[in-house]
């Protein structure tokens, strides 16, 4: 009789002891092991966006391509410019904010976030460029790079960085004649800043615009500028 007393006593009294343990000092519930097991499971979901850009690299052809694309844009601005200059004109505040719009871009997509953006605007560029590129190999000197080519495009960025040194000559750009008015080169990257860029109110959109832009090689841009090339 004692015994069985004493066992009852003693059952109670661990009973009593785990009843007021916390939750957290029982056994673990089956939600609390899961969440566990998911962040040993799944590391990528603490990975940072900028660690995952980390993974993305240019080629050197990409690295090039992309360069050229974005210095070609920067001399059409700076002609807008040195035009405006030459003219002794006012710049307005329509262009002024025009070229503040297209300043944001290039800080944007040549950040390092933006790698994936540069790659496939480099691919987007592969018809233009190959077209500038052959023209320039058969049409003029073969010492000349490819953006010293597309820079003698720019009449009044020539005249302003060189004072006139290096001599426009419109037959490389498709006119007839050594002066104006056709110059299919400059015609093409003068479009993406005066229209695209214009156009779109995000970085996001005219980078979507522009490689779609560039992709499309029966556009109507292609047709009229670097598709007469010849």
């Amino acid at each position: 009789m004692k015994k069985n007393i004493l066992i009852l006593c003693i059952t109670l009294f661990l009973y009593g002891c785990n009843a007021n343990k916390t939750p957290s000092q029982r056994m673990p519930d089956s939600t609390q092991i899961t969440k566990s097991q998911d962040d040993l499971l799944k590391p990528q979901d603490l990975e940072s966006k900028s660690q995952k850009h980390a993974h993305i690299t240019l080629t050197t052809e990409e690295k090039m391509k992309f360069e050229i694309f974005i210095h070609a844009l920067n001399i059409f601005q700076k002609d807008r410019f040195a035009f405006y200059k030459r003219m002794k004109q006012d710049i307005s505040q329509k262009v002024k904010n025009l070229f503040k719009k297209y300043d944001e871009f290039r800080s944007w997509i040549s950040d390092d976030q933006h790698i994936q953006e540069q790659k496939e605007l480099s691919k987007a560029f592969n018809y233009a460029y190959n077209r500038i590129l052959y023209n320039k190999l058969k049409r003029s000197d073969n010492d000349q790079t490819t953006m010293q080519y597309i820079e003698g495009a720019f009449y009044y960025y020539l005249f302003d960085q060189y004072k006139d040194n290096h001599h426009y000559d419109g037959r490389l750009y498709g006119s007839t004649n050594p002066g104006f008015p056709t110059n299919y080169v400059s015609l093409f990257f003068d479009h993406f800043i005066s229209k695209i860029i214009k156009k779109y109110d995000t970085n996001e959109k005219i980078f979507q615009a522009i490689k779609n832009e560039l992709e499309d090689k029966n556009s109507e841009i292609y047709a009229k500028t670097l598709n007469m090339l010849s």
